[in-house]
């Protein structure tokens, strides 16, 4: 019986520190602060007269679009942020689930399209991630719908790629 409760006993304290190690991860995500998002499409690699990327930076005061096509800055808009537009960002940014994953091995596919975002607090990096044609990369989670949450209440004037 004591060699029972030993054997249990041991087994008790492994699988007790393993699920203190599981919750610190499982929640890192939600720990994460950030006071700016930027979120950024980057184009396909076509011509200068086709290709737009875009970048979305939204703080708590601002919100700025800005169009690129080979780092020549084509657009660059900003405005005042709407009441309660920052807190929706932020909350959306959990209830997508953006967030880091394990990425795949190397893959082939060159020229496509991609996603990447970045949150800030202050001058440091809290979070990166991209995703490659919707497949390839570090970051998963429902980015359009996070994109559309961005969108949301901005008059599309505003973000009209020109």
């Amino acid at each position: 019986m004591k060699r029972f409760l030993l054997v249990f006993g041991v087994f008790y304290i492994f699988s007790c520190s393993d699920q203190k190690e599981i919750n610190s991860t499982s929640n890192k995500a939600e720990q994460l602060d950030f006071d700016k998002i930027e979120y950024r499409f980057h184009d396909a690699s076509v011509s200068p007269d086709y290709q737009r990327n875009f970048s979305w930076i939204i703080t708590k005061d601002s919100i700025q679009f800005v169009v690129d096509s080979y780092n020549k800055i084509l657009q660059d808009t900003s405005i005042k942020t709407p009441p309660n537009k920052w807190g929706h960002c932020k909350a959306d940014f959990f209830t997508c689930g953006i967030k880091n994953k394990k990425p795949e091995s190397e893959t082939s596919l060159t020229g496509g399209t991609g996603v990447s975002i970045q949150t800030f607090l202050g001058s440091k990096e809290t979070f990166s991630g991209y995703v490659y044609e919707k497949s390839y990369g570090d970051m998963i989670g429902d980015i359009d719908q996070f994109l559309l949450t961005i969108q949301r209440g901005i008059d599309s004037n505003f973000y009209q790629i020109r």
